[in-house]
């Protein structure tokens, strides 16, 4: 019984592991790149900046560098901002772009419930921001046509 129990959390494990999205393994510069040209899955590119750009600040708060977390976390609010631009331009991806949005407003709001309190209102802020790009994505997918 355990070795079956084994199998399948090892199992498990691999597939979680391989499941990961392409992105993750991609150098930001890379997917800044993709997300700043003009394409059909733009929006989606820039929310997944967003997404990484929340990690990034969450590893430059816990080494100590404020100030470089703090920049990250603009760079969140602003591929957020372009993802709805993209989204009202092409139309396309809202689903999967607000999902996107919606764990990183999430994983920011995290993030921001571990900082030291006078760094908190810079994350609520932008988790505010973000929550503003959300609300209008769903106006967009939900608008009488």
């Amino acid at each position: 019984m355990k070795h079956k129990l084994l199998a399948v959390t090892l199992l498990l494990s691999c597939a979680a592991v391989s499941a990961r999205p392409a992105w993750d393994d991609e150098p930001i510069e890379k997917l800044i790149a993709r997300a700043d040209a003009r394409s059909d899955n733009q929006a989606q590119y820039c929310a997944d900046v967003a997404r990484r750009e929340v990690e990034i600040a969450n590893q430059y708060y816990t080494n100590g560098n404020v100030q470089k977390a703090e920049d990250a976390v603009k760079l969140t609010v602003t591929y957020s901002q372009k993802a709805l631009e993209a989204a009202k331009r092409t139309h396309k991806k809202l689903k999967d772009t607000d999902l996107t949005l919606r764990k990183t407003s999430r994983r920011l709001s995290d993030v921001g419930q571990t900082l030291a309190f006078e760094d908190k209102p810079a994350v609520k802020d932008a988790v505010e921001k973000i929550e503003q790009v959300r609300s209008e994505l769903l106006k967009m997918m939900f608008a009488q046509k």
